[in-house]
């Protein structure tokens, strides 16, 4: 009999490999069967924006689809900041923003961005702006009214 893990990293319960599977097709279906960043159709996989080490479930918010390959966007993923590194925002409701940053770790700067591969809207323009006039707020740092 195959044993089947039910304990993800740190004891975190993972999904069953049936279920994920399925999942993983929904996830490549949200997606139109491309790249979420950059509409690529090669070598996609489903990745997740919050890392299970991190804590990230298994879940229809946190995956996302990924061109992979030693170019593709999910090996940005792990790259240096020196040389670009792909940071993956959770919007919520499957929705997410790409960040490419370069610079250092301790500061790393802003050289791009997409929305599920296309500029964002005029209402997520303001709704990212809010959330981060809140962060900003809590985090006690001040924030230029400017948006």
């Amino acid at each position: 009999m195959k044993r089947v893990r039910t304990q993800g990293a740190a004891g975190r319960a993972s999904l069953p490999p049936a279920a994920y599977r399925r999942l993983m097709w929904l996830i490549l279906d949200r997606a139109g069967w491309r790249c979420e960043r950059c509409r690529a159709k090669v070598a996609l996989q489903v990745d997740h924006a919050i890392p299970r080490s991190h804590g990230g479930p298994d879940a229809w918010w946190n995956l996302t689809a990924l061109c992979g390959g030693a170019l593709g966007c999910h090996a940005m993923k792990d790259r240096p900041y020196a040389e670009g590194r792909l940071r993956v925002v959770v919007l919520g409701e499957g929705r997410f923003k790409y960040e490419v940053c370069r610079g250092s770790k301790a500061d790393p700067r802003l050289v791009d961005e997409t929305y599920g591969g296309r500029p964002p809207t005029e209402e997520e323009s303001v709704r990212l702006a809010e959330i981060m006039r809140e962060v900003r707020r809590v985090r006690g740092l001040r924030v230029a009214e400017t948006v």
